[in-house]
């Protein structure tokens, strides 16, 4: 990821995946996304994975019985902690994936023991409304698991200027702010007071499977 812009285009991540869940000896290894930008491909060309991406996306997405485990770790180098500390690192799964309270438990633990740098500043970020219902469903189940817990309005509760696309562009500047009639056109360059439903705060960290309140402290 680049690091010479602020906000989402600025962030530190890293793909891993978690194999053998279904057994009593599962692996974790850490990705070069660099080289394999999907979960899928690296879990067929590097681990030797036989399975369609249907096959795999079963196995791996929306159940909790599953035989891997998928997701990112997500760099925030200028989050301020409580306490005034700089830097957090959040697990993060695909949005849209109801992942329970053991499956995160699970993870959390096996990656704070890999990264001894990050045990006192890695957080589970629930990063979709599908994982936001299931942590407050089995919110007793994750207070008992103690895994640190961040949400996105802490994240981004500071965050005044989020690029999503650089680049070049001539047109119109034209402020929205929820009174016009006329939708934006091509040749606006727009301004939002608010984001829109349609516009992401950063873009998923995780595979699409198409292809396929506590603080942090």
């Amino acid at each position: 990821m680049r690091d010479d812009v602020p906000g989402a285009l600025g962030l530190r991540e890293v793909k891993f995946i978690i194999t053998d869940v279904d057994t009593d000896a599962p692996q974790l290894m850490f990705m070069n996304s660099n080289l394999n930008a999907l979960h899928y491909y690296f879990a067929r060309d590097v681990l030797g994975v036989g399975l369609s991406v249907a096959d795999f996306n079963r196995v791996t997405y929306f159940t909790d019985n599953r035989r891997f485990i998928v997701g990112n770790i997500v760099a925030y180098d200028n989050y301020t902690r409580p306490g005034g500390s700089p830097g957090l690192y959040v697990l993060e799964f695909w949005p849209t994936d109801p992942i329970g309270a053991m499956a995160v438990a699970r993870t959390y633990g096996m990656l704070r023991e890999a990264m001894t740098f990050a045990r006192e500043t890695l957080a589970f970020h629930p990063s979709g409304d599908m994982q936001e219902a299931r942590l407050s469903e089995d919110a007793e189940l994750f207070a008992a698991f103690a895994v640190p817990t961040i949400w996105t309005f802490e994240i981004f509760e500071d965050v005044r200027f989020n690029p999503l696309n650089l680049g070049t562009a001539v047109g119109a500047l034209r402020v929205i702010d929820g009174t016009e009639r006329r939708p934006p056109a091509p040749s606006d360059i727009v301004i939002y007071d608010r984001l829109p439903n349609d516009l992401p705060l950063h873009w998923p960290r995780a595979d699409p499977p198409g292809i396929k309140h506590r603080h942090a402290t």
